[in-house]
This record gives structure tokens, C-alpha cells and sequence, in this order.
């Protein structure tokens, strides 16, 4: 699946005072080795990564076709935007078979690159919120043990 193709380019979903206000929104975060990645609403869903993320993405996702974009007129940040199901897949691998923390940021209702906000925090050993991604799709043939005590 091509997320390149089902995705709209983030540099002409955002037009140059958003790009300019998301890369200085992005800058604030903190360079702590989390994988974050941005939940992004237009006519459907799509999800995009920025920064040293996009390399990550794009040496380990290469059959995604994952175009990487720069956004901001003055200070340049790589982007790259995924489809819904690129998302699933990545996260699932992310956390399961790359052993990375995760996050996933949505904008608030008000659309201001200040309103952005973390709906979404996992790590190997803390896949609850990713729920349903991970079991449904990265665990799925994942051998299961179960014990049964029978008591009379």
C-alpha cells in the first residue's frame, strides 16, 4: 500500500503560516528518542512524521513509498505523510518487534499549532492505549498460554 499516493502533500495540506507555526511548535519538543507522530484530519485521516523521525520512517518503511517533504519557509523540517493503514503497521512494529516509545499528537478543534496534544503515549511494556492496533494487527498469530484451575 503506497501511503505517498492516499495522502495529500503536507506542503499542500498547510499552507505557510500553518508550516511555519508547526515547525516552531515542533522545535519545543523534546529530543528524547520517542517516536512521535501526527494525527492530521482533512477530507480523511492521515498521519504524518517530522524531524529525525522521517529518517527513521523512510530507511525502515521504504515499500510505503514514504515521500519526504520540507515544510517552513524559513527554518526547513523533513516531513513525511502515511496513510491510516501505514500507521497501524508502523506503530505495531514500533513497539513490538523495534522496542520504541511512541506517540501520537492530534490538533486540538481550535486548529492553532499551539493546540496540539498528545492523545495517545506507548512503550514496549505499555501498549494499552495502542490496544487496538497492536493486538488486532501485530499479535494476531502471536501463540497465547493459558492456565486453568479447577477447583471442586
Amino acid at each position: 500500500m503506497d501511503g505517498a499516493q492516499q495522502t495529500p502533500r503536507l506542503t499542500q495540506a498547510l499552507d505557510d503560516k500553518a508550516q511555519a507555526a508547526f515547525v516552531h511548535f515542533f522545535t519545543t519538543l523534546p529530543t528524547d528518542g520517542t517516536v512521535r507522530i501526527f494525527q492530521r484530519t482533512g477530507t480523511r485521516t492521515y498521519y504524518s512524521s517530522h524531524g529525525a523521525d522521517v529518517e527513521l520512517f523512510s530507511n525502515w518503511y521504504l515499500r510505503f513509498g514514504v515521500e519526504v517533504v520540507n515544510i517552513g519557509a524559513l527554518q526547513k523540517l523533513p516531513s513525511a505523510a502515511f496513510s491510516q493503514a501505514n500507521y497501524e503497521e508502523m506503530v505495531t512494529d514500533l513497539l513490538v518487534h523495534r522496542n520504541r516509545r511512541v506517540e501520537v499528537w492530534a490538533q486540538d478543534s481550535d486548529k492553532k499549532a499551539a493546540g496540539w496534544r498528545c492523545v495517545k503515549r506507548g512503550s514496549p511494556g505499555n501498549m494499552q492505549e495502542f490496544e487496538g492496533v497492536v493486538v488486532t494487527d501485530g499479535l494476531r498469530d502471536a501463540p497465547v498460554v493459558v492456565a486453568v484451575t479447577c477447583a471442586e
